[in-house]
C-alpha cells in the first residue's frame, strides 16, 4: 500500500480503510498477515464490501522471505481460483511452511538405495558413476574441471 497510496502508509490506518482504499486504487487482492482482521467486526464488512480477495496464513510466519517464497509459490494457484471464480472474493489460507517429519533423508543413503534398486554394489554404482564423471571432466573445456577432478579424486579415497 505504501507504493499505491503513500498517505494512507503513512499514517495509522485502521485495516477496513485499507481495503476500501485497495479496491478504490483497482486491486483484486491484497497480502495481510494479520488473522484477528476476521474476527473484527468492520474488517469483517468492510472486506466483504470491497470485494477484493485476501491472501494470508493459517499460522503467523516470522520470516519475510519465507512469507515471499510462498507468495511466489502460490501465486498462480491463487490467480486459477480467483478466475474461475469469477473474481468472487476469497480467502486464501496458505499453510505453514514447515518441514514435514520424514522427509529428510541422509544424502549418502541415496546412491545406496539406487544401487540397491539396480541389484548393483555399492562400489560398483559409485565407480560407473564417478567414471562417467571422469570422462566428462576429461572433455571439458570449464576452468572449473581442474578442482572438480581434485574433488572428485578426493572424495573417492575417504
Amino acid at each position: 500500500m505504501s507504493a499505491a497510496a503513500p498517505d494512507v502508509a503513512a499514517t495509522s490506518t485502521p485495516d477496513w480503510m485499507l481495503y476500501l482504499v485497495a479496491r478504490t486504487l483497482g486491486f483484486d487482492a491484497i497480502v495481510s498477515r494479520d488473522l484477528a482482521q476476521f474476527d473484527q467486526h468492520e474488517e469483517s464488512v468492510a472486506l466483504a464490501m470491497a470485494s477484493i480477495s485476501m491472501v494470508t496464513w493459517t499460522k503467523a510466519i516470522e520470516d519475510p522471505v519465507a512469507e515471499w517464497g510462498q507468495l511466489l509459490a502460490y501465486g498462480t494457484q491463487v490467480a486459477k481460483v480467483m478466475a474461475r471464480a469469477e473474481f468472487q472474493p476469497t480467502i486464501f489460507y496458505l499453510p505453514a511452511p514447515r518441514l514435514a517429519a520424514g522427509k529428510q533423508e541422509a544424502a549418502s543413503l541415496v546412491p545406496r538405495r539406487l544401487a540397491g534398486d539396480n541389484k548393483t554394489s555399492y562400489p560398483e554404482w559409485r565407480d560407473g558413476a564417478v567414471k562417467t564423471m571422469r570422462q566428462y571432466l576429461s572433455a571439458s573445456k570449464s576452468p572449473r574441471a581442474d578442482a572438480v577432478t581434485k574433488l572428485l579424486d578426493a572424495a573417492a579415497t575417504s
